[in-house]
């Protein structure tokens, strides 16, 4: 895998689709934030593995909104990179850690979504872990509720979202 090329893509994905207001979003950007972060250099992108998420997790500099770690789902599978960010989310909470897995093949919800125009940057299939911090992330999510962000999506994007709320709110109890 070629870090630069992901680097391109990623930053073409945020301005050329992130970025730009969406009526499956009720007019607002899929991802207001994430240039804001790109440009801001509040973001950090790697590539490797679980051992990688796991050493930005023990790490965790919290000058970054977001680390996203590019793996090779031949040797990590995405359902097992899915599977595992799903376990480790459960005791990740009490860090105010969230992690989530972005497959380059993942199905995106929204129908104006269309990349294919676009010059590829990589020639090879990649995912993305995603590490954030869980507040924050609840925080810009209720933000965005608010504005009717949520209407469109699918029921199974909504349970992501009640299970990421439950976790800082179990989190909150837990600490007092």
């Amino acid at each position: 895998m070629d870090i630069d090329a992901i680097h391109k893509e990623i930053d073409q994905w945020i301005h050329e689709y992130l970025d730009v207001p969406s009526e499956f979003y009720n007019g607002l950007k899929p991802c207001p934030f994430a240039l804001k972060a790109w440009k801001d250099n509040k973001t950090k992108i790697l590539i490797g593995d679980a051992s990688t998420v796991e050493e930005e997790i023990s790490n965790w500099d919290s000058s970054y909104d977001l680390v996203a770690i590019a793996y090779d789902p031949d040797l990590w599978s995405d359902k097992d990179a899915d599977d595992w960010a799903e376990e480790r989310n459960k005791i990740l909470a009490n860090d105010n850690l969230y992690l989530m897995v972005s497959a380059s093949q993942d199905e995106v919800q929204d129908p104006e979504y269309d990349m294919d125009h676009l010059p590829c940057h990589v020639d090879f299939v990649y995912g993305l872990v995603f590490i954030q911090c869980l507040s924050e992330l609840n925080k810009y999510s209720e933000m965005l509720d608010k504005q009717g962000y949520y209407d469109n999506c699918s029921k199974d994007f909504m349970t992501y979202i009640t299970t990421r709320k439950k976790a800082e709110h179990a989190r909150k109890k837990e600490n007092g």
